[in-house]
């Protein structure tokens, strides 16, 4: 076994015995119990997975490591659900104990020989006993969700409104992909289920990225370039990028040097034209990290009589984008929420509660906003926000 088995097998196992700790304090009812094993996990845990974060991680398809990786990312996940049920089996257990008393027993039997509090009785016991695994349910969901929830990307199409355009630019078509997320859980397998993918579903002009093009650091990018390079006959008209914040946590500008050499265009701080017979329309994009002023020098340099469309990765900006007049903002960044109650606008996320954009679009102000729900992740779990390509027509 490499360093990186046995060093996420030790994670692993910790995680598992925590986690069936955590359980059983919780079945004991020691609420202090188990507010310690979630602090000494936490301690015991966040060493490793700081010498892992600091752009140690096993890539995708390191094999094993990789797998070791993703299962201890699950045990994690399933505290939270652990504290849910055993609240559900404590609620159960109160209420077996109710019928249980020598005054609840004292009704009379119906004509079949079993009265209904008997019956809720034999119910809630049969519920309590169930719920003992909850352990294996909560990691059993948290695999479910890594497993199922990322691996089917579908496509959103919009029509998009210019009523400053061109009638020659009717019918231009750009996909917006965003978050790859090239690293610890996104290799090989990835590429080959996006390029399918995006070949049957996703065609179209351009394409349009909106950052975090790796994970953890710079060792996927070959990874990255390679299946970009493989776009551009998807995508004659080209492929332009802006970074996101994943991108800064190795050397952002070796980042963009190596995909510049695959065909990637970089606009930072910059616009494009994409021209189509007479018609005109400015790509332009804004660096991760940038400011409003940067904003308004970049649409100062914009012709105001040609539409235009930005690329920003992070949608909470659009509090001061959308008093500036670009004719549409494109964003990524939070993975349309990770955990959703439903799919589309009246779903909320159980992850980012207090966000107020997070997957879909938004008219405010002066302009519109899209927030594409990305391709990839680097905490691989999804439910209610499939992996997400957008194509965007022009009407």
């Amino acid at each position: 076994m490499s360093f990186y088995q046995v060093f996420l097998s030790a994670i692993s196992i910790a995680s598992g015995i925590a986690a069936l700790a955590f359980a059983f304090s919780l079945r004991r009812r020691r609420p202090r119990l188990a507010a310690g094993i979630i602090l000494l996990t936490v301690a015991a845990l966040a060493p490793p997975l700081i010498f892992l974060g600091g752009g140690n991680w096993p890539l995708a398809d390191d094999g094993l490591a990789a797998q070791l990786h993703l299962l201890t990312m699950a045990i994690l996940c399933s505290f939270p659900f652990l504290a849910f049920v055993a609240l559900g089996q404590r609620l159960l257990r109160s209420n077996v104990s109710d019928e249980r008393r020598p005054e609840s027993l004292q009704a009379a039997s119906d004509e079949h020989g079993m009265n209904r509090r008997q019956m809720l009785q034999r119910s809630a016991a049969i519920a309590v006993a169930a719920l003992d695994f909850a352990p294996v349910y909560g990691i059993a969901a948290a695999l479910g969700a890594m497993s199922f929830g990322s691996n089917h990307p579908i496509t959103t199409d919009l029509s998009l409104r210019l009523p400053d355009a061109s009638e020659d630019l009717r019918g231009l078509r750009m996909v917006q992909i965003s978050d790859l997320h090239f690293g610890p859980a996104i290799g090989e397998a990835h590429v080959r289920l996006w390029l399918s993918y995006l070949r049957e579903h996703a065609t179209g002009d351009a394409l349009l990225l909106t950052g975090d093009l790796v994970d953890a650091d710079n060792r996927a990018l070959p990874l990255c370039a390679a299946f970009l390079n493989r776009l551009h006959e998807l995508y004659p008209a080209g492929i332009y990028a802006v970074t996101g914040n994943h991108d800064y946590y190795d050397s952002a500008s070796e980042l963009r040097r190596i995909l510049s050499r695959a065909g990637v265009r970089f606009l930072s701080a910059q616009h494009t034209v994409l021209k189509r017979g007479k018609g005109q329309l400015q790509i332009a994009g804004l660096e991760y990290g940038s400011r409003p002023y940067e904003a308004v020098r970049l649409l100062s340099a914009l012709r105001p009589d040609q539409p235009s469309i930005l690329l920003n990765h992070v949608p909470a900006n659009f509090t001061w984008l959308q008093h500036l007049p670009f004719s549409l903002v494109l964003s990524g960044h939070t993975h349309g929420g990770h955990l959703r109650t439903a799919r589309g606008p009246q779903g909320r996320s159980l992850l980012l509660p207090g966000a107020e954009f997070v997957a879909g679009w938004y008219e405010r102000g002066l302009t519109r906003m899209y927030v594409n729900s990305g391709l990839g992740h680097s905490f691989p779990m999804r439910i209610h926000c499939p992996p997400e390509a957008t194509r965007i027509t022009i009407v």
